[in-house]
């Protein structure tokens, strides 16, 4: 159950705004050695993170292209969280690797 709590007297809550957070696509999904990371994002200095599901980071790299592919072969098997930032925009993805 959630409660939602606005301070703007009643008008409406920004909901929509969480349709954003998703932007990038990762595929294939699940992976076994190597995934496609394919951002909107127009800067060229759009840094990946990926994160185990229990919140450690195993994984830094710079974007340089729109669509770029990364290793992931050295991962064990899970659950992975993906975060892109490129300095004004940022967005998560998901993707498992067995």
């Amino acid at each position: 159950n959630l409660i939602f709590k606005n301070t703007n007297g009643g008008g409406q809550i920004g909901i929509h705004d969480f349709a954003s957070i998703s932007k990038i696509k990762i595929y294939p999904n699940p992976a076994t050695s190597s995934i496609q990371l394919e951002c909107p994002f127009n800067n060229e200095q759009i840094e990946v993170s990926i994160f185990s599901i229990s919140g450690i980071e195993v994984g830094k790299y710079q974007l340089t292209e729109s669509l770029q592919s990364l290793n992931i072969s050295n991962f064990p098997s899970g659950l992975y969280i993906v975060r892109t930032d490129d300095g004004i925009n940022r967005s998560t993805g998901k993707f498992v690797k067995y």
